[in-house]
């Protein structure tokens, strides 16, 4: 089944490219040190398809990958029932670059890359659940020390809020979130 969105699935000749694409993505989400051997393991469970596990990519230039997304099924500690996480979604350093005659073009489709990788996760449950024959819990945490009203109004603008991550012990300067209506209201 081909989805409509304009991101393929990654095969087995993205591997080498998302292993060092992936964690640059992950290192502005993730608040735990990364490890790059885990890093490899997942990425070619997903580019491989293997336990459930799928990426996407939208391709750039040259043979670049300018956005991808990851999403592996994970082993609830409390409940039988698996669910979907989202263990990376973002675009690459040079791809948020944009020339000036993009920024400028709204109908641009690199102006919509993130819409995109959403719009591909949501196929990829629609999926899955019928796979299934039952609903699928699909999880984006988003863990980070800075930038946080941004990434959240991002994820609040494709997939619906379910809850919040609160801890002790993350190394780091954290920046509260910014309640958007009031940085809205200020300006």
């Amino acid at each position: 089944m081909s989805n409509p969105h304009g991101v393929r699935r990654a095969t087995d000749i993205d591997i080498e490219v998302l292993a060092e694409l992936v964690p640059q993505i992950l290192a502005e989400s993730e608040v735990l040190p990364l490890s790059v051997s885990k890093i490899q393991v997942l990425v070619e469970r997903c580019c491989l398809q293997k336990g459930g596990a799928i990426a996407g990519v939208i391709d750039g230039d040259a043979g670049a990958i300018d956005a991808s997304i990851g999403m592996t099924f994970v082993e609830s500690p409390i409940s039988d029932q698996q669910y979907i996480s989202v263990v990376w979604c973002g675009l690459s350093p040079m791809a948020r670059q944009l020339p000036d005659n993009v920024k400028s073009n709204d109908k641009h489709p690199r102006q919509h890359y993130g819409r995109r990788l959403f719009d591909f996760a949501r196929w990829a449950h629609e999926g899955i659940e019928r796979a299934c024959g039952q609903p699928v819990i699909m999880r984006w945490d988003v863990l980070t020390r800075e930038n946080l009203t941004p990434k959240m109004g991002l994820y609040s603008r494709h997939v619906p809020q379910i809850g919040a991550y609160y801890g002790l012990g993350a190394i780091g300067v954290f920046k509260p979130q910014v309640d958007a209506a009031a940085v809205d209201a200020a300006a």
